[in-house]
């Protein structure tokens, strides 16, 4: 009884996790290096998520990846910390602040203002893919249709991510036909959430929920058993990040590409 028992536990947490990839596995814009938070400096000289960033990557020809979240009035910025304080010396928290006072900030000292992504998607026009991520909100209903409003008219290649389940259930209720992928780490530091909560997104349990098209791994967590379960069962699957040469090497085989800093991949030829 207990070796069918441990089968069908087996059976039901695959078909919970699974990833299905078929509608983007020949996709060559999934394929291309992605610049974590834009070609940026180490000395954020040229800062991260800034257009000047994101210009150098479309100058190289990577991928942009990008983070995104909403002001108070549903203006969607592109900005990574949940606070400012990091890029911009302030404590005031993004989320509680509106779009004419986040516009009169600059980045890390710079000229660099936080861009809108309206601005962003402007300057990019197609010419490189995005990799979209909806940072963690209580908002999802609103950011996911703030976020989706502006890419309506939008032409070049992109895909939408998230830590958060959630948020690409959200997305696949409103816009199913829009390529979304689960962004994974280990979560076990996490403090004031519920104990099974870490549990539920380390294992990717609400994957059958949101149905993600590829799967994206923190790199210090490439031997988590669902990225390799998923992997086996041909899901398009992304390590982040990826800080040399050396390391990407030492990954490829087992990714179908990279989100990458500090260092300037091959871009493969298709």
């Amino acid at each position: 009884m207990i070796p069918f028992i441990l089968i069908g536990l087996i059976l039901c947490y695959i078909l919970m996790v699974r990833i299905d990839s078929k509608r983007i596995n020949q996709l060559a814009f999934m394929h291309i290096p992605a610049a974590h938070r834009g070609l940026y400096t180490e000395n954020q000289s040229i800062p991260e998520n800034s257009l000047a960033a994101f210009r150098n990557a479309i100058e190289h020809g990577y991928a942009i990846e990008m983070d995104i979240q909403c002001s108070s009035d549903d203006e969607v910025f592109v900005f990574h910390d949940a606070d400012l304080f990091r890029m911009c010396g302030r404590l005031d928290v993004l989320s509680s602040m509106k779009a004419d006072e986040l516009k009169r900030f600059h980045l890390a000292k710079s000229e660099e203002p936080i861009p809108t992504f309206r601005e962003v998607l402007g300057l990019v026009d197609g010419k490189v893919p995005l990799w979209i991520e909806i940072k963690t909100t209580e908002r999802r209903k609103e950011t996911v249709k703030s976020v989706m409003d502006l890419l309506q008219e939008y032409h070049g290649d992109y895909s939408i991510c998230s830590f958060d389940p959630l948020i690409l259930l959200e997305l696949k209720k409103q816009y199913p036909h829009v390529i979304r992928g689960i962004i994974v780490e280990n979560y076990t530091a996490d403090k004031g959430r519920a104990w099974y909560v870490p549990i539920v997104l380390f294992f990717c349990l609400l994957n059958f929920l949101c149905r993600p098209d590829y799967q994206s791994f923190n790199i210090m967590q490439r031997q988590h058993p669902t990225y390799g379960l998923n992997r086996s069962l041909g899901a398009h699957s992304v390590f982040w990040v990826v800080r040399s040469f050396k390391q990407e090497q030492s990954v490829r085989k087992s990714c179908d590409t990279i989100i990458f800093e500090g260092y300037l991949p091959i871009i493969p030829t298709q």
